[in-house]
This record gives structure tokens, C-alpha cells and sequence, in this order.
């Protein structure tokens, strides 16, 4: 048990959960969902297809990186010498 005003160091109280639940209807989605189960996928609308990252912008930022890695090892090469 804790006395009050003196801070624990080893174990500190949990906060408190709050736990609401929004209650909400959505009749358009309720439809949709029953017509999915059902097997109907006649709601017109088309899947949505991501393009993969362009290689070209993955290539700058490795060699920016590879330059930047150079330079620095030159640097700290230069530094350690002289």
C-alpha cells in the first residue's frame, strides 16, 4: 500500500481503461455486408489495384544513402590520419 505524497519507483499505477463502444447504424453498410454473405457482388464497385513503389525512387535514395555513407568514412579517414 502506498502512503499519499510518496511516489513509488518501482511500480506505478495503471491508468484507468475507458471503454466506450459507439453505438451507430448504418443501413447502406448492413445491406452491403448481407449482400457480400449472400454471394452477390453486384455493387458496382471495382477493387482498388496499388502500384508497387517505382524502383527508380528506391535506386536515388540507396545511392544518396551510399554517397553520404562514402563521404563520411573519407572524412573520418582523413581526420583519424591527419
Amino acid at each position: 500500500m502506498l502512503l499519499p505524497g510518496f511516489p513509488s519507483l518501482f511500480r506505478t499505477t495503471k491508468p484507468q481503461r475507458f471503454d466506450y463502444k459507439p453505438i451507430y447504424y448504418d443501413e447502406e453498410k448492413e445491406k452491403r455486408d448481407k449482400e457480400r454473405a449472400a454471394g452477390s457482388n453486384n455493387t458496382g464497385s471495382a477493387r482498388i489495384k496499388f502500384k508497387p513503389k517505382s524502383s527508380r525512387a528506391s535506386m536515388k535514395a540507396n545511392l544518396t544513402i551510399l554517397i553520404l555513407v562514402f563521404l563520411l568514412s573519407a572524412l573520418a579517414a582523413y581526420i583519424i590520419t591527419y
